[in-house]
């Protein structure tokens, strides 16, 4: 493991916040039934423009009501489901991200079983199929806890309880922190929020560097795919398995389904669309989304991160004190979305301390700053272990056994006009020397 320490950081994230405001009174108060009695009391309204006054029909009391002619279910569809580009006034931030906060559609598993299970969230500094660069930020060093400089983004939410449709249901706000280019889930990796609270929230980045084929991590670096496709298609993993289906269905029924974020809501399929359409390219299709997924390899930069969550609010004459519970218990309640911090315990992983301290808030009201914990990015790098001849071996290894049967076979060619040739040598010299032997006799028979 190598750890990088650096002077300076910059930090690129992502935080979606989402809210249990399903329906706003201001919503409801549209919605009028018609009386089934003709005796009504008429109310009229001034109008500030010079057109004639309005008027309101309202049924008298103890009348029977007949059903409206749009059902609000329509309604809601069609008023919640419009992503307006402009930032809720119910969020409050100061953070040089603020500006990029923008509405997205959540998927969320407590409503799978209705027609419509999605939630608006507003997210920053999300960038999932567009051609934009992540925004990032230069976080100073500092053993200072409180320091603002290592604080990247401030929030203020004012969640109001009689804008809740539902009376029985709990006030909350779920709260995540991800990477830019992977689809958020805050009701699945998230944390509840309670109103009330001020949250600090505290961030360690880790990276994990992976390498591509012929290694064992066989990864795919998204970020270089993107630019080389002119800034086009998925830059994770998760992005890309989601894109595999966002293809398929927009091809075959020409809109977008079961994804778990939406940023736009004009391509939404219809509330009954998933238990409505059929058509033969779902038939002939659908077993590609699996093949296509298949390919999705891991990120070659694969970032991870720690977190850890203080809770600040007022006693009522006690001391300060803290208690450490289990994010998964604390967390993973989505039946009734209610924290029990009385049957916390401590186990592995990221703790959540709840001090009682001197600041309270208005009801209905939270704030949360996230802040970085040291620049330091600790960096775990798988190095190449293959060499150059066991890299070769295995892209190549029919070519090198044919090249060391070749080599074979020549060394034993070469071998071979050797011995041929040091034999040749010996029948020369031995020729030769018979040649003399035959020379000198007849000169001895001479003398």
């Amino acid at each position: 493991m190598d750890v990088n320490p650096c002077s300076t950081g910059v930090m690129s994230s992502d935080n979606t916040k989402c809210t249990q405001e399903n329906i706003p009174s201001s919503l409801t108060n549209n919605v009028s039934e018609v009386s089934s009695n003709h005796e009504k009391t008429e109310i009229e309204r001034a109008s500030e423009t010079n057109k004639k006054p309005g008027r309101i029909c309202i049924p008298k009391l103890n009348y029977h009501t007949e059903r409206s002619s749009r059902s609000i279910d329509e309604l809601i569809y069609e008023s919640y489901f419009n992503l307006s580009q402009e930032k809720p006034p119910f969020i409050r931030s100061d953070s040089r991200w603020s500006e990029s906060i923008k509405p997205v559609l959540v998927f969320d598993p407590v409503l799978e079983m209705h027609r419509a299970p999605y939630v608006k969230c507003f997210s920053s500094n999300l960038h999932l199929l567009d051609n934009e660069n992540s925004e990032t930020q230069e976080v100073v060093p500092s053993e200072d806890f409180d320091v603002e400089d290592e604080i990247i983004f401030r929030c203020d939410l004012n969640v109001r309880e009689d804008d809740i449709f539902y009376p029985w249901a709990e006030n909350y706000v779920s709260f995540s922190i991800h990477s830019p280019f992977v689809p958020p889930n805050p009701f699945y990796e998230g944390n509840s929020l309670q109103e009330g609270y001020a949250y600090i929230v505290s961030v360690n980045l880790e990276e994990e560097h992976l390498q591509p084929a012929p290694y064992p991590t066989d990864c795919t670096d998204y970020i270089a795919l993107w630019e080389k496709n002119n800034k086009t298609g998925p830059r994770s993993q998760e992005m890309c398995r989601a894109y595999c289906q966002l293809i398929y269905f927009r091809e075959c029924v020409d809109c977008d389904l079961h994804q778990r974020v939406y940023t736009d809501s004009m391509k939404l399929c219809p509330m009954l669309m998933a238990a409505t359409f059929s058509d033969p390219c779902t038939r002939e299709r659908h077993k590609n989304i699996r093949e296509c997924k298949m390919n999705c390899k891991p990120d070659c930069v694969h970032l991870t991160k720690s977190q850890c969550i203080e809770l600040k609010r007022k006693g009522e004459g006690k001391d300060k004190h803290s208690e450490r519970m289990d994010t998964k218990q604390a967390w993973n309640k989505l039946s009734d979305r209610v924290l029990d911090w009385d049957h916390a315990h401590i186990s592995e992983g990221p703790n959540i301390t709840k001090t009682n301290a001197s600041e309270r808030f208005n009801s209905g009201s939270l704030r949360f700053n996230v802040r970085v914990k040291g620049t330091g990015v600790s960096i775990l790098s798988h190095n190449p272990v293959y060499g150059t001849w066991e890299v070769f071996s295995h892209v190549g290894g029919l070519v090198g056994c044919w090249l060391g049967i070749s080599v074979w076979t020549a060394f034993n060619l070469f071998e071979d006009r050797y011995k041929s040739t040091v034999k040749l040598a010996f029948k020369m010299r031995n020729r030769s020397k018979r040649l003399a032997e035959s020379c000198i006799s007849p000169v001895l028979r001479q003398a």
